[in-house]
């Protein structure tokens, strides 16, 4: 969707050919940028992690747009937000998925896995790139002007990521507990076998809590 708003918008908003170009440019660098530190850093700060920390700059580039701030603050904004104006889903945590996916199924099973992941990335970029009627949509709808049109698009987009990494984060902050939880049960077992042998009579001990 963005790959085809993008351009459009800018240009309404008054942009020159060059500035729009150069908008483009600046967050594919910024994209190159991120998936470089993550083929460094990803593993280091947390697979899981890494995925909610994009998530969270890519909002910064849909609320780069909706500000519609001078030429060299946009900029900045996009490249943080790793902006991505060609369509495709090319980014840092397009790379950190190749990477995640092969580990959660068999051996067998990875290339199967990965065609589909591709097919339905590429069928939502399809139905994204649908949505980008949305804006027409909302001013004959709502009586919405051009540009507050396409600033709503923009909006949701960056809701969207967040939501995706509010996701996220509840997810890892639940499996976190679980290991926790099944260390503390782990614990508790190993106490009650040391000290059924150690007095030869069955005692049995609390889990150790977490402190």
């Amino acid at each position: 969707m963005l790959g085809v708003l993008l351009g459009i918008y800018l240009f309404r908003l008054g942009l020159s050919s060059l500035a729009i170009g150069l908008v483009v440019a600046t967050g594919l660098a910024g994209s190159a940028v991120g998936t470089i530190v993550m083929s460094f850093a990803g593993d280091r700060l947390g697979r899981k992690n890494s995925l909610v920390f994009l998530s969270l700059l890519s909002a910064v580039a849909g609320i780069a747009l909706v500000l519609s701030p001078s030429l060299p603050v946009l900029l900045t904004m996009t490249f943080i937000g790793m902006l991505n104006g060609t369509g495709t889903d090319r980014s840092a945590a397009f790379a950190l998925d190749q990477a995640i996916i092969p580990s959660l199924v068999a051996d067998i099973r990875r290339t199967w896995t990965l065609a589909w992941y591709n097919v339905l990335l590429d069928g939502g970029g399809s139905l994204g790139a649908l949505g980008a009627a949305l804006p027409n949509f909302l001013q004959h709808r709502f009586a919405q002007s051009t540009l507050s049109s396409y600033r709503a698009v923009f909006l949701a987009y960056s809701g969207l990521c967040l939501t995706v990494a509010a996701l996220g984060q509840d997810r890892a902050r639940k499996q976190k507990n679980c290991r926790q939880a099944d260390c503390s049960v782990f614990s508790g077992c190993i106490r009650w076998r040391l000290s059924d042998r150690c007095s030869g009579r069955i005692l049995v001990f609390p889990p150790l809590r977490n402190r």
